[in-house]
């Protein structure tokens, strides 16, 4: 397992590029791990890391599948696309947390259709994903 900070977070250097170097970050990731043991790499990633790492990892053949949790839809005056799902063969499990204020599908609806609606080759196996969701409750005080 790699766990690493992106640019101008933690102690590395850098600024944050609002997702464009930050793909950068994750292929310098996907080749140092396969420099290091040249094996499958399942990448999973939180929040802005998992739409930043799903964006770089799909259609990369060192990656066997994808985790994207926590996804966002829209966070700090940024919208969050995901049509490029539409052409990542990689199986993969997507999971997003609402909050009690915010409407649970409309929004989500944005990362599992692209999915769904990609077309898939009749030689290609079965590809599966698999799209959770769960509300969150924010603590009244």
């Amino acid at each position: 397992m790699l766990r690493f900070n992106f640019r101008g977070v933690g102690l590395s250097d850098g600024e944050h590029d609002n997702g464009r170097g930050e793909q950068d970050d994750v292929r310098a990731a996907l080749d140092w791990l396969t420099a290091k043991f040249a094996r499958p790499i399942l990448f999973a990633g939180f929040s802005f890391g998992s739409q930043v790492g799903m964006r770089a990892c799909c259609g990369d053949a060192r990656v066997a599948g994808l985790i994207g949790l926590g996804l966002p839809v829209r966070a700090a005056g940024r919208d969050y696309s995901y049509g490029f799902l539409a052409n990542c063969m990689q199986p993969s499990s997507l999971s997003r947390a609402t909050t009690m204020s915010s409407p649970p599908l409309r929004s989500s609806k944005k990362c599992g259709s692209a999915r769904r609606s990609r077309s898939r080759p009749s030689s290609s196996k079965a590809r599966t994903i698999s799209f959770r969701e769960r509300r969150t409750h924010r603590a009244q005080s």
